[in-house]
C-alpha cells in the first residue's frame, strides 16, 4: 500500500465506529505488538479457519442479544 503500512491502516480503521475486525497477515516483519490476531505466511487454507472463526465469534458475542430477567417488561418503543 503506497503511503502507509498495515499497522497504520489498522490504527485509522480503529478510530471508526463500529471498529472493524482485523486479521493481520504477515510474512515475518518481527513485530509482536499488532492489535489483533496474526496469521504468518506461508499458510494453508485450513490455517485460516481458526483465526477467522475467532473473529466472527467475537463479533457475534459483541452483538448478541441478552435475555431479559423474568418479569421484566418493555413499555417503550423498540
Amino acid at each position: 500500500m503506497p503511503g502507509m503500512d498495515g499497522l497504520e491502516l489498522a490504527r485509522q480503521l480503529g478510530a471508526r465506529a463500529p471498529v472493524p475486525l482485523i486479521l493481520f497477515v504477515t510474512g515475518g516483519h518481527g513485530r509482536s505488538d499488532l492489535p489483533g490476531p496474526v496469521l504468518w505466511k506461508p499458510f494453508l487454507a485450513d490455517d485460516l479457519k481458526a483465526p477467522v472463526r475467532g473473529l466472527l465469534d467475537a463479533k457475534t458475542a459483541r452483538f448478541a442479544r441478552r435475555s431479559a430477567q423474568p418479569g421484566l417488561t418493555c413499555t417503550g418503543p423498540l
